[in-house]
């Protein structure tokens, strides 16, 4: 299931999902962090020309604060890392909710507004000419996914595969020890 952050880390809790790929679990919370992988979040509008760019374009924070922009809903990880952007930037844009980041996506490449996403989710798209990445000030903004399961709790056979699989298939995660698996 995909879900914004508040959605992920109570079906965790509640014993609905057995691992989240997920931004830092909620300091505090019977949630622990398993594995890490590199997490890059770039800013995107829609392609001005239909071409690949090469470099990313350069824009100023005003440019920015001069268009719409497409976020998450409350509790969206997303949606609070692009409020955290507009305090570093000292902006103020106007804001459109769209609930999934592929609608996002697609409203961005309709000329709709920029979005603040997954450098993962766009990739096709700047690769193809579709959207084209837009930097400054702090941009791209580098964190981290992580693999997030039950404090103290033994896994089921299938999550601790797919725990295993992320740690010998070169995925780019670096997965540390995982409870063994329940019977």
């Amino acid at each position: 299931e995909v879900g914004n952050r508040r959605r992920v880390w109570d079906l965790l809790l509640a014993h609905g999902a057995d691992v989240v790929l997920g931004g830092r679990p909620p300091t505090g919370s019977a949630l622990r962090s398993v594995g890490v992988a590199p997490h890059e979040l770039v800013v995107v509008s829609a392609s001005t020309t239909g071409r690949v760019r090469r470099t990313p374009r350069k824009v100023s924070a005003d440019a920015m604060a001069g268009r719409t922009w497409l976020l998450r809903e409350t509790g969206s990880g997303t949606r609070a890392t692009t409020e955290e952007l507009f305090a570093d930037l000292g902006i103020e844009p106007s804001v459109l909710t769209i609930g999934s980041n592929g609608a996002i996506r697609e409203a961005v490449a309709a000329g709709l507004g920029v979005a603040l996403l997954s450098r993962a989710a766009v990739s096709r798209d700047l690769e193809e000419g579709r959207l084209e990445e837009w930097v400054t000030g702090p941009l791209p903004l580098r964190r981290s996914w992580h693999l997030v399961v039950r404090e103290r709790e033994l896994l089921v056979p299938v999550a601790a595969l797919f725990c295993d699989h992320l740690r010998y298939q070169g995925s780019g995660w670096s997965v540390g020890t995982v409870l063994e698996e329940a019977d």
